[in-house]
C-alpha cells in the first residue's frame, strides 16, 4: 500500500475516475493547442493504465470485467478523439501564424 488508510489520498479508483473525466471534460471546452495537448498527455497516461490494468486483469488475475473493458474502451476512443482535436488545433494556429505573415 502506498498510502496508509487514514491518507486524504487513499481514495477509490471511482473518485479518481471522476476526476479524470471532469478534467478531461473540462479542457474539451477550450479549442486551443496547448489544452489539446495537455489533454493528449493525460490521455496517453491514461491508455498507458488501461494497458496495465487489463494485462492485470486478463493474465494475472485471469478474469473479464464487461465494466473495465469499457472503460479501456472509452479511455481509447477518447485518446482517437483528443488526437484529432490536436491536429485540428494546430492546423489552426498555422493557419493564424500565415495570415501574420501576410
Amino acid at each position: 500500500m502506498i498510502f496508509s488508510n487514514t491518507s486524504i489520498l487513499n481514495q477509490p479508483n471511482t473518485v479518481y475516475g471522476m476526476a479524470y473525466y471532469t478534467f478531461q471534460a473540462t479542457l474539451a471546452l477550450n479549442p486551443s493547442s496547448s489544452t489539446a495537448v495537455v489533454q493528449t498527455v493525460f490521455s496517453v497516461v491514461a491508455n498507458i493504465g488501461s494497458v496495465y490494468l487489463g494485462y492485470i486483469l486478463f493474465y494475472i488475475i485471469r478474469d473479464f470485467c464487461i465494466v473495465c473493458v469499457s472503460t479501456y474502451l472509452v479511455n481509447f476512443l477518447m485518446l482517437i478523439v483528443i488526437l484529432i482535436k490536436l491536429k485540428n488545433a494546430a492546423s489552426e494556429d498555422i493557419k493564424k501564424s500565415v495570415k501574420k505573415r501576410k
